[in-house]
C-alpha cells in the first residue's frame, strides 16, 4: 500500500510542479508568449536581494507578496522533491547528496524554461529549490510519518 501511495504522490507532484514551472503564469512573465524576451541571471543572490530590498523600501503589499512569492515558491515547490529523494534507496543516505540532486534537478529545469523560451533562467532559483530539497530531505529525517516507503 505504501508503495503505491508514494509512486501516486510522486507522479502528482511532477505533473503539479511541471504545469507550474512552465505553464503557470504566477509571475509577470507569461510563459506561453514566445515572442517575450527572456532572461539569464548568473549573479547568485540579485534577484532575491532586489526582492528583499523592493519589499522594505516600498513596504507595500505586492512588493511583499512578490517576495513571498518569488522565494517562499521556489524553496516550497521543491521540498516534495526532497521527501522523493529520501525514499529512494539508490542514492546514498547522506544530506549533501539530496542537495546536490536538487542542484541538478533545477539547473535542468532553469535550461529547459530558458531554452524553450516558457521563463528565465536564473542562478536564484536554483539556490532556493535547492534549499527547498534539502528541507524536504531533511523533514524526512525528523518525521518519520513522511517516511512513506523505502524503495
Amino acid at each position: 500500500m505504501r508503495k503505491w501511495l508514494f509512486i501516486v504522490l510522486s507522479v502528482v507532484y511532477v505533473g503539479i510542479a511541471g504545469w507550474l514551472l512552465f505553464f503557470f503564469p504566477f509571475t509577470s512573465v507569461n510563459r506561453l508568449d514566445h515572442s517575450v524576451e527572456r532572461h539569464i541571471n548568473p549573479v547568485p543572490l540579485e534577484t532575491t536581494s532586489q526582492y528583499f530590498r523592493n519589499a522594505w523600501k516600498y513596504a507595500n503589499w505586492a512588493q511583499f507578496q512578490q517576495l513571498i512569492t518569488n522565494v517562499g515558491g521556489n524553496i516550497l515547490l521543491f521540498v516534495p522533491m526532497g521527501v522523493i529523494l529520501f525514499q529512494l534507496k539508490f542514492i546514498p543516505n547522506q544530506w549533501w547528496w539530496a542537495l546536490l540532486l536538487g542542484f541538478l534537478i533545477s539547473s535542468g529545469v532553469e535550461s529547459i524554461q530558458i531554452l524553450s523560451r516558457t521563463g528565465n533562467f536564473d542562478v536564484d532559483d536554483i539556490m532556493l529549490n535547492g534549499l527547498g530539497t534539502l528541507l524536504g530531505y531533511g523533514l524526512c529525517t525528523r518525521m518519520p510519518i513522511l517516511q512513506l516507503y523505502k524503495v
